[in-house]
């Protein structure tokens, strides 16, 4: 069979499967073509026709009926799966990200008694801590940044303290309504969390 040219669009999707041998057919990327290990390039029309296998890789194949069997099966199973890993992922990103937020609240008390926290808000999903704390929602509140500033004392967003501490990654943390910090309060933050870091 001829191998033919496609356009890629919304009318189907195209997969690669290699034969893994014990493990059978398992879906794969274009590298297998370079590889040398067995494969197959697989189509995936819309309008609910059925996948078929647009060319092999080698012939004669192992377990066509094997391969044939698993597209058939697995055309929406595949998608499903992708699906439930991500739901999973995030399911327990954002239990993680509760429970360091608590905690954080929690062994940041005796510096900002009016921490609150919360996973996400309008700009942010489950990859981002916010907190807050009402007495100190903005830069300028009542005054107090300006008059800081004009001392020489410099202001730091708790967001920038916290990422020093725990390091960049995927996740961060954001102040949205501000929540400044003095020198002294960044110290006593750092001091604090280093016990637990």
């Amino acid at each position: 069979m001829e191998e033919k040219a496609l356009e890629i669009n919304e009318r189907y999707s195209e997969y690669y499967f290699a034969w893994y041998g014990v493990r059978g057919w398992q879906p794969a990327n274009e590298e297998v073509v370079k590889s040398g290990r067995m494969w197959a390039r697989v189509i995936f029309p819309a309008q609910g026709k059925e996948p078929e296998v647009l060319y092999w890789g080698s012939w004669p194949p192992p377990d066509v009926e094997g391969l044939k069997h698993l597209i058939k099966g697995e055309e929406v199973g595949m998608l499903k799966e992708l699906f439930k890993q991500w739901d999973d992922a995030v399911r327990v990103a954002e239990k993680a990200a509760e429970e360091l937020g608590k905690e954080l609240v929690r062994i940041l008390q005796p510096v900002l008694p009016k921490l609150r926290y919360s996973v996400g808000w309008a700009e942010g999903g489950v990859d981002t801590l916010c907190f807050w704390d009402e007495d100190r929602s903005s830069p300028n509140r009542d005054g107090v940044a300006e008059e800081e500033e004009e001392e020489g004392n410099e202001l730091e967003r708790l967001a920038n303290v916290l990422g020093e501490v725990f390091g960049r990654g995927a996740v961060r943390f954001d102040t949205p309504f501000g929540l400044y910090l003095t020198k002294e309060e960044v110290e006593r933050v750092k001091e604090v969390l280093k016990r637990y870091v």
